[in-house]
């Protein structure tokens, strides 16, 4: 399943128009729903944490599972209270401190999981974001056995909107 990037960019939108201001609660809080939202008419579970005081019905549960957002597809095991997880859908990394070394981390995070689609939310100034994109793009090419589709938002301080790119 891949993501519609047309419904991500009107739901990013949205997160900006609601918001004067950065706050990294509030970005991370709505983030976090917008990016569930787009799993509400599926059957997939989805693990997120930190997701405000009041958490909707897209959550399957209120506690990380590895990464900041992660969605799962399961099917039932032999054990009523366990299932199988048998695919990751997606993963989710969020890094608002605006420093390289801490987005990096995060967005490595990503190069290890074993899901279709990773998405990685930063913070950075104009004039960083190629520089951080085409060292990412360059770990990409790196990382051998890799797989997934990448998206990297990065949220614009001196501009107040987010980019969207896309790698894999």
């Amino acid at each position: 399943m891949l993501l519609d990037l047309s419904s991500i960019e009107v739901k990013l939108s949205q997160v900006i128009d609601a918001n004067a201001t950065f706050n990294r609660g509030i970005f991370t809080v709505e983030i976090k729903h917008k990016f569930a939202s787009l799993f509400e008419s599926t059957s997939f579970e989805i693990y997120a944490n930190k997701i405000g005081d009041d958490p909707n019905c897209y959550f399957s549960y209120s506690q990380e599972y590895l990464y900041d957002l992660t969605v799962f597809e399961e099917k039932p095991s032999s054990r009523a209270d366990i299932n199988f997880i048998v695919k990751t859908i997606l993963v989710l990394e969020s890094e608002w401190s605006g420093n390289f070394k801490e987005i990096i981390d995060d967005f490595q995070k990503l190069l290890v999981a074993n899901a279709i689609n990773k998405v990685l939310v930063f913070k950075c100034h104009s004039t960083e974001l190629d520089g951080y994109i085409g060292f990412m793009n360059q770990n990409i090419k790196e990382y051998i056995g890799g797989s997934g589709n990448y998206l990297l938002i990065s949220y614009i301080n001196d501009m107040h909107k987010f980019i969207i790119r896309t790698a894999n």
